[in-house]
């Protein structure tokens, strides 16, 4: 219980009773005011939690209830019809989110202090972005894309993260951004995922890698200056981002210029830990490293069983070599940096 008192804590109280400073009845008042308090929250704890889970399952029945319907009855309802019921989940999220949020000041009180209900409503807003998406999905499917769609989405998702910085929005806004750069280069160069579209550079598949880098080289760049809401997974997103767009020309079309790309990012992300000692950087330069051996081996060498071997010798060099140079510097009375402007001795 969170307002129980400790065996110490009672000892102490009760070496007070023995000298005389409190009474046996104002310590037996002080403890029951104690567990008493603790009870309360506990309790209190216990129900914002069920009514967290009963605001998400909500949503996610009335989600789920309105695509079966559209989905379901695809024949049987006009797609006036379906896309009126997909833009009133989408009324109907924005709505009910806004009164939980408690209006313009309520939402700005629930940015700075973010509890259960910040959340279901940031869940609620994100959950608007893909029903808005697809109310404008199915209204034009003559267009032969989605990216007015996956467009509505992100502008949706950008408003309600904009009334509600958290995590939902996050993840709405950056799954949707990918979204819409897919769509854009399918649109711009049609969907030809061959090397080269009509005997140029710029086909869709390397139109959505240029456009990936970019949007992950400005994510992660804001994420590091702190501007987004939880700046740990802003930053791994980010990341995910840049290694998605210097990958994805290796994914089928095997483009050499993604090589020195990826390198770059992989340099980068771990010249970045060295400097900030964030743990997403370091990861994100391994994987990316991980994927140029990996994806470089697989070109050069024809022998699965001798591209496994380089690697794993290479990987026992590098292991063996940091853990001599780890022992010297120990010897020698180096310092290992644990944290940005502290370090502290072996």
């Amino acid at each position: 219980m969170a307002g129980a008192l400790s065996r110490g804590q009672r000892d102490a109280l009760y070496e007070l009773v023995a000298a005389g400073e409190l009474t046996d009845e104002q310590a037996r008042a002080a403890v029951e005011a104690v567990e008493s308090e603790g009870r309360a929250r506990d309790s209190a704890r216990a129900r914002n939690v069920l009514v967290e889970i009963a605001g998400y399952l909500g949503a996610a029945l009335m989600l789920v209830g309105g695509s079966v319907l559209v989905s379901g009855l695809h024949d049987a309802l006009t797609r006036p019809v379906r896309v009126g019921v997909m833009a009133g989940l989408t009324i109907v999220f924005v709505l009910i989110g806004a009164y939980l949020g408690g209006g313009g000041h309520g939402l700005r009180e629930q940015a700075r202090e973010p509890g259960v209900r910040g959340r279901i409503v940031a869940t609620l807003f994100a959950l608007a972005a893909l029903t808005a998406g697809a109310a404008v999905g199915i209204g034009t499917p003559e267009l032969g894309t989605l990216l007015p769609a996956v467009g509505t989405a992100l502008v949706v998702a950008l408003l309600g993260y904009l009334a509600l910085p958290a995590i939902p929005g996050l993840l709405a806004v950056a799954i949707a951004a990918v979204s819409v750069v897919r769509e854009f280069a399918n649109l711009w160069a049609g969907p030809d995922y061959s090397p080269y579209h009509g005997g140029t550079f710029l086909s869709a598949h390397n139109i959505t890698a240029v456009a990936l880098l970019a949007l992950g080289i400005v994510w992660t760049a804001l994420a590091l200056r702190g501007l987004f809401v939880a700046p740990r997974l802003a930053l791994a997103l980010g990341v995910i981002i840049l290694l998605l767009g210097s990958y994805w020309p290796l994914g089928s079309s095997y483009e050499l210029w993604s090589y020195p790309v990826l390198f770059l990012v992989a340099a980068a992300l771990l010249a970045g830990f060295v400097r900030r000692r964030d743990p997403v950087l370091l990861v994100g330069g391994l994987i990316g490293a991980m994927l140029l051996v990996g994806e470089g081996l697989s070109d050069l060498v024809d022998s699965d069983l001798l591209g496994a071997l380089i690697v794993l010798a290479l990987g026992a060099v590098l292991l063996f070599g940091g853990a001599v140079g780890i022992r010297r510097a120990k010897r020698g009375g180096g310092v290992e940096r644990s944290a940005p402007g502290r370090t502290r001795g072996e």
